[in-house]
């Protein structure tokens, strides 16, 4: 049996900001029965691993939260919730039915992907936690080139998801014990477009934040979701490309330095 707890990992010795407060009490709303605990560096060891204390060293806190949730739910059990998720109605009839995993549109805005951020829940020593777990314990977040290591965590759980089994479509399955939900009800926020639709069967919503982006980042992401808005996914991304590509090389030339970005740069286009 799932315990009634939720989990959340806020990182970095900062205060809750008020989306979060806002957030963390629409838990306590529709879950009152669940016990709510905040994980940070007075409870997790954040030199448990090496992937743990480069993204720690680096300020990456959401990377450092993306390692800890599978940590956590596979020596506890329970519910994990990114700090940016909104409850509207409870799930703790998904959770009495056994662990669960949300679904989302990809990058690609075609293929849907398995994302851990939108909530899952699972018992104490979950395989999925530990398969998950054992990524990371072997691979390293900061690359012997200076930058960072691109795979996120929606990549590492859906590559995960479809090797067991799941076929990745927009319908509810159960695979390996896990129910696999639908889009609708736990992400009706389109990253991608910013357009939110909620129907009957939406429990939460994710807010993307996107707290492991910069400020430029975001900003660019907006711009990108403006465009798809306006022209459609396929045209918007096409128009809006021309200041990604440039924010991105401003980006790399700010970390790498002239010389290194460049040669970055043409080993991607090779």
């Amino acid at each position: 049996m799932i315990p009634k707890i939720i989990h959340y990992c806020w990182f970095g010795r900062n205060p809750l900001t008020e989306d979060v407060l806002r957030c963390i009490n629409s838990w306590k709303k529709y879950m009152p029965e669940y016990k709510i605990i905040q994980w940070n560096e007075t409870n997790f060891n954040i030199n448990c691993c090496p992937y743990i204390q480069e993204a720690y060293a680096a300020h990456k806190w959401a990377f450092v939260s993306d390692y800890a949730r599978f940590w956590i739910i596979s020596n506890y059990g329970g519910v994990y919730f990114d700090t940016d998720v909104e409850l509207i109605k409870s799930i703790d009839d998904i959770v009495s039915k056994g662990p669960f995993l949300g679904t989302e549109y990809s990058d690609t805005g075609i293929s849907i992907a398995v994302n851990p951020g939108l909530g899952m829940a699972d018992s104490a020593g979950s395989v999925f936690c530990t398969h998950m777990l054992n990524q990371y314990n072997s691979d390293h977040f900061l690359l012997h080139d200076g930058t960072f290591n691109p795979i996120n965590v929606v990549t590492r759980s859906t590559n995960l998801i479809r090797s067991y089994g799941w076929k990745m479509n927009d319908e509810f399955q159960i695979i390996n014990g896990i129910q696999i939900f639908p889009i609708e009800y736990f992400c009706p926020l389109n990253y991608l477009t910013g357009v939110l639709l909620i129907t009957p069967k939406t429990r939460s919503i994710h807010h993307y934040k996107a707290s492991w982006l910069s400020k430029g980042s975001q900003g660019i992401h907006s711009l990108e979701q403006i465009f798809r808005r306006l022209l459609g996914f396929r045209f918007g991304t096409v128009a809006a490309k021309p200041f990604v590509v440039s924010y991105r090389f401003i980006e790399r030339l700010k970390t790498l330095g002239i010389k290194k970005a460049f040669i970055y740069y043409i080993s991607k286009r090779g």
